[in-house]
């Protein structure tokens, strides 16, 4: 039976992640793992659409386990990236050829950001600090140009407060807004395929609902509705059919780690169904 961990950033530093193989750890939509899983999605190919992936946790760091589709099947790249205890996170850094891999730790009273450009095994190509150590990371292309920015984000009286940069490195954030209430889980997509990324949250009700706002800025949801199940399943979002829009997707434990994702911004049945 499932045992759900909501975990969130304190102000001594970001929360410890269940260990139980079958104890959900929710951070973000797309920042999720199961015991010592995480369950990530990128576009690892720099083709179609995207692929899924587990990043699996040990003491000697993180192991990054990739499938170029959306689908059962054999791995198609395998590196390590990471220690344990950072956050794994995905993102295309230099805007070219698809995403790359980042890990994400406290450093002091600081969040440090180390990506890497390749899925390959190696060193950081950069490394820099944003955010502060009771933030957690987030990662979108919000201004629509080439390559991601990153961004962090806090709980700010009842609401998430977002600290966004369009570039991947060191500064000041680019734009500070709310968006979504203190019990949500931030998502970031690009919902409507214009212009970049937008914002989000999943919520955990009696299923999972999610509100999506097209821009990534303040604002009412250009989308709400429900897809998932509310107390067991992790969150995440892609772009699963390759249209240039991203959409969303759960996984939850059932015979292995069961993906079901869907390409409409609507409640209803998976298109896709696979354990990976």
């Amino acid at each position: 039976m499932f045992r759900l961990l909501l975990s969130i950033a304190v102000a001594a530093g970001l929360t410890v992640a269940p260990a139980s193989a079958d104890e959900v750890g929710a951070y973000t939509s797309g920042l999720c793992r199961f015991g010592n899983q995480w369950v990530v999605s990128g576009n690892w190919d720099g083709t179609g659409g995207d692929g899924v992936g587990i990043v699996q946790e040990t003491d000697a760091g993180l192991e990054w386990f990739l499938r170029n589709e959306p689908g059962s099947g054999a791995v198609d790249i395998n590196l390590k990236f990471g220690a344990k205890g950072e956050f794994p996170m995905v993102g295309d850094w230099d805007g070219k050829n698809g995403d790359g891999v980042a890990a994400v730790k406290t450093s002091g009273k600081d969040l440090r950001w180390q990506l890497r450009n390749t899925l390959t095994t190696g060193p950081a190509d950069s490394s820099f600090t944003f955010g502060t150590s009771s933030d957690l990371p987030v990662t979108g292309d919000w201004d629509g140009k080439d390559g991601d920015g990153v961004g962090a984000w806090r709980i700010s009286g009842n609401n998430i407060q977002w600290h966004i940069r369009n570039s991947a490195n060191a500064g000041s954030p680019t734009s500070i807004f709310s968006f979504g209430a203190k019990t949500d889980r931030p998502a970031t997509g690009d919902w409507d395929g214009k212009n970049g990324d937008g914002v989000g949250t999943s919520h955990r009700g009696t299923g999972m609902d999610w509100q999506l706002r097209d821009s990534a800025n303040a604002g009412s949801p250009n989308k709400s509705f429900t897809f998932g199940d509310g107390k067991t399943d992790c969150a995440l979002t892609g772009d699963w059919d390759g249209d240039g829009k991203d959409s969303v997707g759960i996984v939850r434990v059932l015979d292995g780690r069961q993906w079901q994702l869907r390409n409409p911004l609507s409640g209803g049945a998976a298109d896709y169904t696979f354990t990976f």
